[in-house]
């Protein structure tokens, strides 16, 4: 559905706002503190997730990891 004409804002620059906060904290929500001090120190930022995650010793799929045997197989 249209909106009413005239109605939207235009975006204004906020000049009492610091850039460099806000770039930071922006940087921080955008990739989060690994919490885990073995995890955070093997991470190689120039690798992909599941290259990383295939060095440290961590499955990507726990269904690929852990496959099953059969269709008809005994169901937990």
């Amino acid at each position: 559905m249209p909106k009413a004409k005239g109605k939207t804002q235009r975006q204004k620059f906020g000049y009492n706002v610091n850039q460099k906060h806000l770039n930071r904290n922006a940087g921080r929500k955008a990739a989060p503190r690994i919490e885990c001090f073995h995890i955070r120190h093997a991470w190689d930022h120039a690798k992909s997730v599941p290259q990383n995650l295939v060095e440290i010793g961590l499955a990507v799929d726990p269904n690929k990891a852990v496959p099953l045997s059969g269709h008809g197989g005994a169901c937990l």
